[in-house]
């Protein structure tokens, strides 16, 4: 079968009725995925002692249906994917549906550009820290970037460059993202000067976030 993790072990307090084997502990469990739902899964808990005996409980845990945050949160909320992903329950939550307005909005801060600048062929792998970016995987992330000093004065849109790895800090929601890092890898130009690059995620059709920064094609 598969196995599960254990997530706490707490002592309780004995009970005050209680006058052989009060002894009392709180195990918190964290099951693992099973590929039928609607049904109970046998599940048993072995508890190993000092002197290496060992003593096996069971107990059967109900799979249900984890709660649909589309439907639940309707057409004017944005379900946190994020959170209910982390926490799955059959019990919706209101506090995971989320206004549009508390979703985080990205930053590069001054000097979160490593190189800021590279060769027109293009090839450089570049690191960008992004706050407050509500994305969690390279998928959710797309890139565009515009050569502003073409010869001709005209800008030039470039080919998209390839994101390489996003990472969040622990803890990171789509309400706060502090300490994000973007990884990509640039295209070739057609000619040096300053560039636009822009990162955006859309977190669902409400929400749209965008951050841009300046980075340099050189000779």
């Amino acid at each position: 079968g598969e196995v599960a993790d254990i997530v706490s072990v707490r002592q309780l307090p004995n009970a005050e009725d209680c006058s052989v084997g009060c002894s009392r502990s709180e195990v918190l469990v964290r099951l693992p995925g099973m590929p039928r739902i609607q049904a109970n899964h046998s599940v048993t808990l072995t508890v190993l002692g000092a002197d290496g005996s060992s003593q096996s409980i069971g107990f059967d845990a109900p799979y249900l249906v984890a709660c649909d945050y589309d439907a639940f949160c309707g057409s004017s909320l944005v379900p946190d994917y994020v959170s209910a992903t982390l926490f799955p329950s059959v019990e919706c939550r209101q506090a995971l549906c989320l206004t549009t307005e508390s979703i985080a909005t990205p930053h590069v801060p001054d000097g979160g550009v490593s190189p800021s600048l590279g060769p027109f062929t293009g090839g450089t792998v570049v690191e960008v820290e992004v706050n407050g970016l509500p994305a969690f995987s390279v998928f959710d992330v797309e890139a565009e970037i515009t050569l502003e000093g073409a010869a001709d004065g005209a800008a030039v849109e470039l080919p998209s460059p390839e994101v390489l790895s996003l990472t969040q800090a622990l803890g990171s929601s789509l309400t706060s993202a502090p300490g994000g890092s973007l990884v990509f890898l640039t295209p070739a130009s057609p000619g040096s000067g300053p560039a636009s690059f822009c990162v955006s995620t859309s977190v669902s059709r409400l929400v749209r976030r965008e951050a841009c920064f300046e980075y340099w094609y050189m000779p």
